[in-house]
């Protein structure tokens, strides 16, 4: 920048090049952690290698996704606490399998069995870094993805034990988890909200859980924000 005058500097056409080049170079756009955007779609072979930690919206989405090559350690009501004493097979627990290692890509969905409360969020998100610390340390050449815990219906939300405007509060602290272990979060809760801010009804069988649909556009939102 020495050599150039600023007259020079502002006429010179080879300069604009460094704006394309950034914009389109895999190395200056490719992304080290925090939240995904929108990707170009990969194949269902991205997810072979991978794994799945959840409860039973992941069990759901085992069962309606057609991912076969995929892991799930995933069951009905588990917690961030759960994945260390759960049972997974062989007398062996859920943790031990993820500290066997062997994994590409892992994925976590937890949260929405937690005492969902807006006092317990600090407390949560403390646990669920101190999870992704011991994912990390046992699959170091993973790529991890915290994904947001999904909306529920208006109806359940007036219910009044789980709302949305809780669940944001917590996918609020996901998403500070991810940036402060350096680790990729998927806002899923916002692309499957209706215009009022909700699950549509219609997605749910019972306010919480999805209908085949709404698992592939799950799937469908995987497959297009993918590092």
């Amino acid at each position: 920048l020495f050599l150039y005058s600023a007259q020079t500097f502002m006429t010179d056409e080879s300069i604009g090049k460094i704006t394309s080049y950034a914009k389109n170079s895999p190395y200056a756009s490719q992304q080290s952690y925090g939240k995904v955007y929108k990707t170009k779609p990969v194949e269902n072979g991205y997810f072979d290698d991978t794994l799945f930690i959840g409860d039973s919206l992941t069990d759901g989405f085992r069962m309606q996704s057609g991912l076969y090559n995929s892991t799930f350690l995933c069951g009905t009501s588990m917690t961030v606490s759960g994945i260390y004493s759960r049972e997974w097979k062989d007398g062996l627990t859920m943790m031990d399998r993820i500290k066997q290692g062997g994994f590409e890509k892992i994925y976590i969905m937890l949260g929405i069995n937690e005492n969902i409360k807006m006092e317990n969020k600090d407390p949560f998100a403390q646990n669920y870094a101190g999870l992704v610390d011991v994912i990390k340390e046992h699959n170091p050449d993973a790529v991890i993805y915290i994904q947001s815990i999904l909306p529920v219906t208006e109806t359940t939300d007036k219910k009044g034990r789980i709302t949305n405007a809780v669940i944001d509060a917590f996918n609020e602290a996901l998403f500070e988890v991810s940036l402060e272990k350096r680790v990729f979060y998927l806002d899923i809760n916002k692309s499957l909200k209706n215009e009022n801010g909700y699950l549509p009804e219609e997605a749910a069988v019972d306010g919480i859980h999805f209908k085949k649909d709404y698992y592939m556009k799950w799937l469908e939102f995987l497959k297009t924000h993918a590092i």
